[in-house]
C-alpha cells in the first residue's frame, strides 16, 4: 500500500498508478473489478497485459512521446474508440485519463479508466433505431407516394370493364391506356427509391414540360380532372425529375379537394395556374376550401404532421415536396386563412 492508496478508493472509476516501468505499482478496487483480477490481483502487472494485443505497438508508440512530455490529457482524443483487456481475455471499451505524480523523486502516472461498455451498448441502441426510424420513414414516403397512382390504375381498369362489358372497346382501350400510364409512373418512383436517387438524376437531365406535368397529374389526382380549372402557359420547361413533379402536384390538388370536400361536400373551386416569373417557373394551386390555421401553417412542412389526420392524411406529401424542390433550387410557399382557402406557390428553376 502507497500513501495515496486511501485517496484512489474515494474515485468512483477505477484508478491505476504506473511506475517508471509501466508496470502497476497500485490500484483501487475498483480497478480490480474492472480487469477481473482483485487489486492485489494487478499490482505488477505489465501495462501491456492490460490491453488488447493488437494495439500494443501503438501504445509503445505513446508510451515513448507521454514519457517525454508528461501531462494531463485524456486518450482518444482524435476520435478513435479506446479498448482494454481484462484478465480473463475479454476486451471491452474505455475512457481513459492520464496525470503525471512525483512521489520520492519517482515519477509515475495514474491512469482513470472508465467502462464505457453501457454507453457503447446504449450509442450502438440509439443508431439501430435511428436507423429504422428512417427505414420506417422511407417506406411510408413510398407508401405515399404510390397511393394515388395506384388507386388511379385499379379505378381505370374497372372503368374499362365496365366499357367492355358494354361493347365499347375504344373506351376500354382508352382507359387501359391511362391505366398504364399509372403503372409507368409507379414504375418511375420504384427505380428512384431502389437506385437512391440515381434513377431520378438521370431523369433530371433533361428538361421537363411542366405543362405535361399538370396534365398527367390531373390524370393521377383521386378527384376528376373536372373539377378544377387551368391555366397554363405553353412550353414551360424546367429542371427536375418529370415523374416527382407529377408527384407534386398530385399532392397539392388532392391536399386542395381534401380541403374543399371538408368545407363543403359540393366542394367549390380548385385553380391551376402555370406561367413563367423571370428564371422560374411558378406553379400555382388554389382552393377557396377550409383553410389552414395560423397555428398550423409553420407545422405542414414536417414530415408526419397533417391537418387531415383521421381523414387519410399522411403528413408525408408537403414534407417530401419540399425536398424535392430544395434538391433543385426551388421552392415551395404557402398562404392559407381558416375557413377562407389556401394558395401553394411553386417556383423552379428553369432548364
Amino acid at each position: 500500500m502507497t500513501p495515496w492508496s486511501p485517496l484512489l478508493e474515494l474515485s468512483p472509476d477505477a484508478v491505476i498508478v504506473v511506475d517508471a516501468t509501466w508496470s502497476v505499482a497500485d490500484a483501487n478496487d475498483h480497478a480490480g473489478r474492472l480487469f477481473r483480477a482483485g487489486a492485489p490481483g494487478l499490482v505488477g502487472v505489465p501495462l501491456d497485459a492490460l490491453l488488447p494485443p493488437s494495439v500494443r505497438p501503438l501504445h509503445h508508440a505513446h508510451v515513448r512521446g507521454y514519457a517525454a512530455h508528461p501531462r494531463k490529457r485524456s486518450m482518444g482524443a482524435s476520435g478513435q474508440p479506446l479498448h482494454a483487456r481484462r484478465q480473463d481475455g475479454s476486451i471491452f471499451p474505455v475512457d481513459i485519463a492520464l496525470a503525471p505524480l512525483d512521489w520520492q523523486g519517482r515519477t509515475y502516472t495514474i491512469a482513470v479508466v472508465r467502462d464505457r461498455t453501457d454507453a457503447t451498448r446504449h450509442a450502438e441502441h440509439r443508431s439501430e433505431t435511428r436507423r429504422m426510424d428512417a427505414a420506417l420513414a422511407a417506406g411510408a414516403g413510398f407508401a405515399h407516394d404510390v397511393r394515388n397512382p395506384l388507386m388511379a390504375a385499379t379505378n381505370h381498369l374497372e372503368l374499362a370493364e365496365e366499357a367492355l362489358a358494354r361493347g365499347d372497346a375504344a373506351e376500354a382501350a382508352a382507359l387501359v391506356a391511362l391505366a398504364r400510364e399509372s403503372t409507368g409512373h409507379i414504375a418511375a418512383l420504384v427505380e428512384g427509391y431502389l437506385g437512391a436517387g440515381r434513377a431520378s438524376a438521370a431523369e433530371a437531365a433533361a428538361p421537363v414540360d411542366l405543362g405535361a406535368v399538370v396534365a398527367a397529374a390531373t390524370r393521377l389526382a383521386r378527384r376528376a380532372a373536372g373539377e378544377l380549372e387551368v391555366e397554363l402557359e405553353a412550353d414551360v420547361q424546367v429542371v427536375g425529375s418529370f415523374s416527382r413533379w407529377v408527384l407534386l402536384v398530385v399532392n397539392l390538388v388532392d391536399n386542395a379537394h381534401r380541403a374543399l370536400y371538408e368545407k363543403t361536400p359540393a366542394g367549390t373551386r380548385v385553380k391551376i395556374g402555370l406561367r413563367r416569373c423571370g428564371d422560374e417557373a411558378l406553379l400555382v394551386v388554389d382552393d377557396d376550401g377550409r383553410g389552414i390555421p395560423a397555428s398550423d401553417l409553420e407545422r405542414v412542412f414536417t414530415p408526419f404532421f397533417s391537418t387531415h389526420h383521421g381523414r387519410g392524411g399522411t403528413g408525408l406529401g408537403l414534407s417530401g415536396s419540399r425536398s424535392d424542390l430544395e434538391r433543385v433550387g426551388g421552392r415551395i410557399d404557402l398562404q392559407s386563412v381558416d375557413g377562407e382557402g389556401t394558395r401553394v406557390e411553386v417556383r423552379i428553376p428553369l432548364a
